[in-house]
């Protein structure tokens, strides 16, 4: 009776499809004028997208996007404007959300990024901690060129922090260190590492916070967390850290991101707050960005004096 209701009636009985789930990402490298100067710093931000299928482990391509000049205190509004106009891009790939990577010199990195002034879709001011955003490194990215061991070292690195996460033990290969070490010892201690856990107080002058970012970058590990801290346990802190990522898999940049996104809007989550986070993976990276620009615009030196760094 069904089938020949079926025949009768003409009735499409195939099966709708849908729709499988897609990772969005808005890569945005930020390069700078070159110039050193307070208060007119100038970059150029270098967006493109990217829609990974979790399904098939594979992407559906990059798509350029028109870069954007833009003074440096009004970077995360701009960063902001980009994620909207991505999420309206992707919608008709059935991305639901769109996780920004954004691309760092050295001089970046320990920047209170979560502190930026952002701006909602109605103009509303708001932080950038309020954005889905991960941090990653520019440095890395312009040193695969001349040091294609750097790239094979991240690969590796990868491949066991991802055999880490199915062992459930996602933090078995970290390194946690408490203080500055002097030039290269960090990254031996840091070799066949998948993560670095600092907890402890930075260096000071502005070289030295050059060499420790050096050999973090230069270690390919590909989690690296710091954190300011001089009077509580750093065995507590440590534990508060891997309580902001519990249940996310480290791997998955979209996960990290909404962690950090949800623990920052708790204003009594200190260590959330303070948590500075670089990631890095081996095979998403920028394919629009200019190879010709020179090292004085790659570094980004924002700074005038090894003073000012203090202040972040």
């Amino acid at each position: 009776w069904r089938d020949r209701m079926i025949q009768d009636h003409n009735v499409d009985t195939t099966e709708p499809e849908i729709a499988t789930p897609k990772a969005g990402y808005l890569m945005v490298s930020v390069i700078g004028s070159g110039r050193v100067t307070k208060g007119d710093r100038e970059v150029t931000l270098f967006p493109e997208l990217r829609v990974d299928s979790p399904a098939t482990s594979s992407a559906a391509g990059l798509q350029p996007m028109d870069k954007v000049k833009c003074k440096w205190a009004d970077i995360g509004k701009q960063l902001a404007q980009l994620t909207h106009c991505a999420e309206d891009i992707l919608i008709p790939m059935h991305c639901e959300e769109v996780t920004l990577e954004l691309f760092l010199a050295w001089p970046q990195l320990d920047e209170h990024t979560s502190k930026w002034d952002a701006v909602d879709r109605r103009g509303n001011s708001e932080k950038f901690k309020n954005r889905r955003y991960v941090v990653r490194s520019l440095d890395r990215f312009y040193s695969f060129g001349s040091q294609p061991a750097l790239r094979a070292a991240l690969e590796k690195n990868w491949a066991m922090l991802h055999t880490c996460i199915k062992d459930k033990d996602p933090y078995q290969h970290f390194h946690r260190e408490t203080s500055f070490s002097e030039a290269g010892q960090l990254r031996a201690r840091l070799s066949k590492k998948t993560g670095l856990k600092f907890i402890g107080q930075m260096p000071v002058a502005l070289g030295d916070r050059k060499i420790m970012f050096d050999n973090i970058i230069d270690s390919a590990v590909p989690v690296a967390l710091w954190i300011e801290n001089t009077e509580r346990s750093a065995d507590d802190i440590s534990r508060e850290i891997e309580a902001i990522f519990k249940g996310a898999c480290l791997t998955c940049f979209d996960a990290v991101a909404e962690c950090l996104m949800q623990s920052r809007a708790d204003t009594g989550n200190y260590t959330a707050q303070k948590l500075r986070v670089l990631v890095d993976c081996p095979e998403r990276w920028p394919k629009s960005l200019p190879r010709n620009i020179s090292k004085s615009a790659q570094k980004t030196e924002i700074f005038e004096d090894e003073d000012s760094i203090v202040s972040l």
